[in-house]
C-alpha cells in the first residue's frame, strides 16, 4: 500500500518529498527485502537440516560410542583439584562441542552425560545450581542479542548489498535531544510509542504544540479505526461468505489495534474502506517508520526462534549454513569428512589422556589454537 504524507506549503512549493516520506519508502523496501530473505533462509535451513538427518547423523551415530567415552573421561578428569580455572573452562568448551554431536546422534545418552557433568561442575563451582541456572539464562539472553545483531547485518540477497543500512539510532536523523524526547514518550491506547503520550506524566520539555499534535494524530487514528470497524462489522453483512471474510478482516483489525500495529491498521483500512493510497498526517509518518523498524526486528526474532525450535538447527546453522548454495554443498562435504574421523580422533585423545599432564598438554594446544583463530579473525577484519 502506498502511504503519502500531507505536505506542508513549503514542501509543496519546492515539489520535494518530506524526509520521513523518503525514510518510509526506504524502510518499506527494507522490510520486503527482509521478508524475502527470511523465506529463503527458512527454506535453506530446512533443506540443510534434511541433509543433516539423512547424510551426517548416520555417520555421527557410528562414532557416538567413542564420543561418549571421551566425554566421560573429560568429566572424570574435570574433578581433579590440580586443574587451574582456565583448564576447566577449556574442558567446558570441549564438552559443549561433544554434547552437541552426541545429542544429534543419541539424545538419551546426552541427558545422562549432562547429569554426570552437572554433579562435578557444581562440586567445583563457587556458585549454587540455582545461581548457575540464572547465569546461564542471562548468557542465553546475551547470546540471543548477539544473534539478533548478527542477523540484523546479514545480507540475504543481492539488493541488500547495494547500500549499507544506517544505524537504527540514527535512522531518522534526529538530534540527541529529539531522540531523548522520543524515548520518553509513553504508549497511547493504541500501544505505539511514536505518537502516543501519557498526559498525566508529560515531560517538561514537551511543548503545548507537540502535545496537541500527538493528541490530533491519536484522534485521527482512532477515527480511522472506528470507520474500518463499522465497515467490517460482520453482523451488518447478510451474505454468509462475505460475513466470514469480514469476520477475518475484523479479527486482523482488532489484533493490530491490540499490538499497536498502526501500519496494519492502515493496510486494512486501505483495503476495505478506502481503495487506493491512504493519505496520512505528516506527524504520523514517524510512527509508521518506527512500526516498520519493529517489523524488521520481529523478523530477526523469528530467525532466532526458528533456530531454537530444534536442537540440531543451531548445529546446522553453525556448520552447514551459508548464503551461497555452492558453499552449502561444500560445508556438507566437509562435515561428512569430519564426522567420519570423529570416532578415531576421540579414541586417540581418550587413550592419550592417561594422566593429568597429558590432559593439560591437550588443553593448552586447544587454547592456543582457539586464540590463534581469534587473532586471525581480527586481522581478516582489518584487511
Amino acid at each position: 500500500m502506498a502511504l503519502i504524507t500531507v505536505k506542508s506549503e513549503t514542501s509543496k512549493k519546492n515539489g520535494a518529498q518530506s524526509r520521513l516520506q523518503k525514510e518510509f519508502d526506504r524502510l518499506t523496501k527494507a522490510l520486503e527485502r527482509e521478508q524475502r530473505g527470511f523465506k529463503t533462509f527458512q527454506a535453506d535451513m530446512e533443506r540443510l537440516h534434511q541433509s543433516f538427518l539423512v547424510e551426517i547423523v548416520p555417520v555421527l551415530k557410528e562414532n557416538s560410542t567413542q564420543l561418549e567415552a571421551l566425554a566421560e573421561r573429560l568429566i572424570e578428569l574435570y574433578g581433579r583439584k590440580s586443574l587451574a580455572k582456565w583448564h576447566r573452562e577449556e574442558i567446558d568448551r570441549w564438552l559443549a562441542e561433544l554434547f552437541e554431536l552426541i545429542g544429534s546422534a543419541n539424545p538419551e545418552r546426552l541427558e545422562a552425560l549432562a547429569e554426570q557433568y552437572d554433579k562435578v561442575f557444581y562440586q567445583f563451582s563457587s556458585v549454587s545450581k540455582e545461581e548457575a541456572e540464572q547465569h546461564f539464562t542471562e548468557m542465553e539472553e546475551r547470546l540471543k542479542q548477539m544473534m539478533d545483531e548478527q542477523f540484523r547485518h546479514m545480507d540475504f540477497d543481492d539488493e541488500a548489498d547495494e547500500q549499507d543500512e544506517p544505524d537504527i539510532d540514527d535512522l531518522f536523523g534526529f538530534s540527541d535531544e529529539e531522540k531523548e524526547r522520543k524515548k520518553s514518550q509513553k504508549k497511547s491506547h493504541f500501544g505505539d510509542q511514536a505518537y502516543g503520550q501519557d498526559t498525566n506524566q508529560a515531560q517538561d520539555s514537551e511543548s503545548l504544540t507537540d502535545e496537541v499534535q500527538h493528541q490530533d494524530v491519536d484522534k485521527w487514528l482512532a477515527k480511522l479505526f472506528r470507520k474500518a470497524a463499522q465497515v467490517l462489522h460482520p453482523d451488518r453483512e447478510a451474505d454468509p461468505e462475505k460475513r466470514a471474510q469480514k469476520q477475518d478482516a475484523m479479527t486482523e483489525l482488532l489484533a493490530a489495534r491490540e499490538a499497536g500495529d498502526i501500519l496494519h491498521i492502515l493496510e486494512v483500512y486501505s483495503q476495505h474502506v478506502q481503495q487506493g493510497p491512504a493519505e496520512v498526517p505528516e506527524e504520523m509518518m514517524q510512527a509508521l517508520c518506527e512500526s516498520l523498524v519493529q517489523k524488521i526486528d520481529q523478523i530477526h526474532d523469528k530467525k532466532w526462534d526458528f533456530l531454537e525450535q530444534n536442537p540440531a538447527m543451531q548445529y546446522v546453522y553453525d556448520v552447514l549454513y551459508d548464503k551461497q548454495k555452492k558453499k552449502q554443498k561444500q560445508n556438507i562435504k566437509e562435515a561428512l569428512e569430519q564426522a567420519a574421523v570423529l570416532g578415531q580422533m576421540a579414541t586417540k585423545d581418550r587413550v592419550y589422556m592417561r594422566n593429568l599432564s597429558r590432559l593439560k598438554e591437550i588443553l593448552e594446544e586447544r587454547y592456543d589454537a582457539r586464540r590463534m583463530d581469534s587473532i586471525s579473525v581480527i586481522f581478516d577484519g582489518l584487511l
